[in-house]
Parts: structure tokens; sequence; C-alpha cells
């Protein structure tokens, strides 16, 4: 899952007091994106399983995916899903057919 720097709310309400809505993906933690891609990798390498990325899932080329209603998020901290964000997630996960 994306995890920040810095307590996810707060990177909210700043994002909405400087008017910049970059302003959190700036604060993604890359290095769990890292460890995200090598998972990957050895899922399909070494132990030829099916993996599935939560963090790939989340993401388009631009950033995070936005559910219906601007300003909506998909988080609500280092490692839960708000509602919007879970049924988004369910969506992707169906219509990928990710799961036998």
């Amino acid at each position: 899952m994306l995890q920040y720097d810095s307590p996810l709310p707060r990177l909210l309400a700043m994002a909405i007091g400087d008017n910049d809505p970059e302003l959190p993906r700036a604060h993604q933690m890359k290095s769990l994106s890292q460890f995200d891609e090598a998972m990957a990798e050895l899922a399909q390498s070494t132990w030829h399983i099916p993996y599935v990325s939560l963090i790939h899932l989340l993401r388009t080329e631009k950033g995070l995916y936005k559910p219906r209603g601007a300003g909506i998020p998909l988080l609500m901290d280092y490692g839960h899903l708000t509602k919007e964000g879970s049924l988004l997630l369910a969506d992707r996960i169906r219509r990928g057919t990710l799961i036998p």
C-alpha cells in the first residue's frame, strides 16, 4: 500500500490550504514502491505465482486514481483505504481478472 513520510490527513489538509493537489504525491515513500516492484519480480521469476500489487492498482502514470467525486481521498492513512478507495480497488481487481 502507498505510504507517506507524514500523516496523510495532514498532507491533504496542507494540499487544500496551499491549493497544491500534488503535495501528497511529493511525500510518497519511494522505498515501498521499490520493494513492491522487487516482490512482483520475485513472484514472477522465482516463485512462479501471481502477484497483485495494490500500489500498481491505485496508480496511473500521473499519480493516484481519482474516485468519481473530486477531492475524495482513496486512503485514510498509511495502510487503510477509504470506502471509495476500497470500491475502486475491488473494481480494478475484478476488471483486471487478477484473482482466479
